[in-house]
């Protein structure tokens, strides 16, 4: 009987550094120790297909570019293949997460996406734990005729669009603040389902070589108008404006509002996510939300700053405009 195959591919990050003196780097010792822990936990009937996807590197280094190199490694790969495992750096996870939610196709294949806090090989490392969850998801899935696009990590597997990295060291790196629990498992809930299929539409249009320009500003105590002006002059294509809690802002320098206007104005979809957890973004609930919606600004609903960033990413350089951007991330997650 021939076995299923099983393509495993790698990016770098921690799971496969290795110590240079004082601290970690990549690359590591490369494929055999990794085919040794995959020999550990590969179930019968399948045999493991190891890749590097990109060259090695610490996933701080990501762009969005790499998101489409990645996409298209395994499109090219994945012929003859039955589930893919990809392992990747915890720093940029969660964003390249919620690009491959798009860019992968929805049928047939399971991709399931891990890594791990600590080197595989060292002591008390995570590497081996995580590898085995996400081999033992993406081939259970495959056998089920299943599919869809996971994060298997610290013992827990969720949706891949929506996590989000909560803790620096804790194996139990990963959360989703908009997945919903059903029975044992996590689902994506319909409004997000919604937004990716919307954004999945548009993948026909995507352009992997256009420039998009996304910004993230993080509300603090001392942000004031001035600064913001300055940050707005390379007019961006879009600002993800990080809020506290359900969606205030420092505005009290009036310049601020006005600086963010006129930036809707020429063109720079305005989104809002928060610098909390869980919960999410209601710009009806406070004036400061009140006073940033007139100008245009849409809340995104419980979308940690990751997925927004990666969305507005693809939407922009499938060529979608500023309106229809915040129609989509504002109308569909019902943010407000």
């Amino acid at each position: 009987m021939t076995p299923r195959r099983l393509l495993v591919g790698t990016t770098g990050g921690t799971f496969g550094m290795a110590r240079t003196g004082a601290y970690l780097s990549a690359p590591g010792e490369g494929d055999e120790q990794l085919e040794q822990a995959l020999a550990a936990v590969m179930l019968d009937g399948w045999e493991a297909v190891v890749e590097a996807v990109t060259p090695a590197s610490d996933s701080a280094d990501a762009t969005p570019d790499t998101w489409f190199a990645i996409a298209d490694r395994l499109h090219r790969e994945s012929p003859g293949i039955d589930a893919v495992v990809l392992i990747h750096g915890t720093d940029t996870l969660a964003y390249t997460a919620a690009a491959l939610s798009v860019l992968w196709p929805q049928a047939g294949i399971p991709l399931v996406i891990t890594g791990s806090q600590i080197p595989l090989g060292m002591p008390d490392s995570d590497a081996d734990a995580n590898l085995s969850l996400a081999v033992t998801t993406a081939t259970e899935l495959a056998v089920r005729g299943e599919s869809g696009i996971w994060v298997s990590f610290g013992g827990q597997t969720l949706p891949a669009f929506g996590v989000t990295k909560i803790d620096a060291q804790s194996p139990q790196a990963f959360a989703s603040p908009v997945a919903e629990r059903l029975g044992d498992s996590w689902v994506t809930p319909p409004p997000i389902e919604l937004l990716l299929n919307d954004a999945r539409a548009r993948a026909g249009t995507l352009d992997s070589t256009a420039s998009s320009s996304v910004i993230v500003v993080a509300a603090f105590p001392g942000l004031d108008g001035g600064l913001l002006e300055r940050i707005l002059e390379v007019r961006p294509d879009a600002l993800v404006l990080e809020c506290y809690g359900a969606g205030t802002f420092p505005l009290s320098d009036e310049r601020s509002l006005a600086a963010l206007s006129r930036a809707g104005s020429a063109g720079t979809a305005i989104v809002c996510t928060s610098r909390t957890r869980s919960g999410r973004i209601m710009l009806g609930a406070y004036e400061s939300g009140h006073r940033l919606a007139s100008i245009g600004a849409v809340g995104a609903g419980g979308l940690p700053t990751e997925a927004a960033v990666a969305l507005l990413h693809l939407l922009i350089r499938s060529g979608t405009s500023a309106t229809e951007i915040s129609r989509i991330v504002g109308g569909q997650t019902r943010a407000d």
